[in-house]
């Protein structure tokens, strides 16, 4: 037996696509390592330049396991996301636009996904994501906690 790893596309139009998947394992097969959840070729039409995604919601629920949503790269997987387990959850991205592919200049416009805890007989996990299509310019995200100038001298706090 193997690992069952189910998906299927149950809606889409112009702006946003609408993925189901339910992950079993087997107890032998393995953990899944950046396997494929959706291209934005995949889509219809399928995304080109100037296009990208953004996971706008998901409801899932996850037994014995973990998954981590990350975006392909040509240097690898960037991770953004994780699905604890024991959970039965919902999380709305939209109000801020998505968590957005940002990968840069080496997208792919491919979300993966990868699990921990999957070697167990019988982990399971279930989700429904809603994603975003854009059309635009990717935006560029500033790094938190690294230094983007000069800070303010702490005798002008101090005296104001």
């Amino acid at each position: 037996m193997a690992n069952i790893v189910d998906g299927n596309i149950i809606g889409e139009s112009d702006g946003a696509v609408t993925i189901a998947y339910y992950l079993q394992s087997d107890g032998a097969a393995g953990e899944l390592v950046n396997q494929p959840v959706l291209a934005a070729s995949e889509c219809s039409p399928p995304l080109g330049a100037g296009q990208y995604l953004s996971l706008y919601e998901i409801w899932y629920q996850a037994n014995g396991c973990s998954l981590t949503f990350a975006w392909k790269t040509l240097q690898g997987a960037v991770p953004f996301w994780i699905l604890s387990p024991g959970v039965d959850s919902r999380h709305k991205f939209h109000r801020f636009g998505g968590l957005i592919d940002d990968s840069g200049m080496y997208a792919q416009g491919q979300l993966m996904m990868s699990t921990n805890g999957f070697v167990q007989t019988g982990a399971n996990l279930c989700f429904v994501i809603r994603m975003r299509k854009h059309s635009g310019q990717t935006p560029v995200y500033k790094a938190i906690g690294q230094p983007q100038g000069q800070l303010p001298l702490e005798t002008n706090l101090l005296n104001s």
